[in-house]
């Protein structure tokens, strides 16, 4: 179970980098000052960015982003690595070896992904929820990791205010239970559901992480003279 968590969250992680630039300019922005916190129960998530800098999440973007992130190829090659994991470690057994039982297993790691981002997609757009991750800010390892773990669960409204992400989350955990309609018994009860959903959270707080630090790393390793 352990192995399977770390393997999801790397392939959600690598299939992200293409998608890097968008939240690399964010940290460019001058220093937010006095970040505020939102009136509600979900003043847990900090705001360590700049509101007043961001530009809103157009209709026509937020289209593109669904297209983008949904049916690109980091998309595929993710759908493709976790068939190949599942394949090795037999899981779901009934599906068995061969062609045939990996041809099963890209399917239904494709199909969660395709599900999961159309009701996020229909759900932000419903809810004017922008679910973009916005590099921190702030200095410091764990001040940045705390915001790229929170993060994962929460989105920015139009007016730049931070809250939960009721289309991440809720869209997380609808696909969980979609996703047993079509697996297994060995594979097909709630615990399993609730094991996915925990996945897919992990596999966002992955690319947060990622997408937090890898501009840095990569300036350090990279962009070195």
């Amino acid at each position: 179970m352990k192995q399977a968590v770390i393997f999801c969250v790397l392939i959600e992680v690598l299939a992200s980098h293409s998608l890097c630039q968008e939240t690399s300019v964010t940290r460019t922005l001058p220093k937010a000052t006095g970040a505020r916190y939102s009136r509600s129960l979900n003043n847990i998530f900090h705001k360590s960015f700049n509101s007043e800098n961001l530009v809103p999440l157009s209709q026509q973007e937020r289209v593109r982003l669904y297209l983008t992130r949904t049916y690109g190829m980091g998309s595929t090659l993710g759908a493709a690595a976790a068939g190949g994991f599942e394949q090795l470690i037999n899981t779901p057994n009934e599906w068995r070896q061969g062609s045939q039982g990996y041809r099963n297993r890209f399917a239904s790691s494709y199909a969660t992904h395709v599900i999961q981002r159309t009701i996020e997609y229909g759900a932000s757009a419903l809810l004017s929820e922008d679910n973009r991750y916005r590099r921190s800010l702030e200095t410091g390892c764990w001040r940045r990791s705390k915001h790229a773990i929170t993060g994962a669960f929460s989105s920015t409204d139009e007016a730049g205010r931070q809250h939960l992400s009721y289309s991440r989350v809720g869209s997380a955990a609808a696909t969980a239970f979609i996703r047993r309609t079509w697996q297994p018994a060995s594979t097909g009860g709630v615990g399993d559901a609730v094991a996915s959903f925990g996945f897919g959270i992990g596999a966002h707080v992955g690319q947060n992480v990622f997408r937090e630090f890898w501009p840095d790393l990569k300036h350090h390793f990279f962009n070195k003279r």
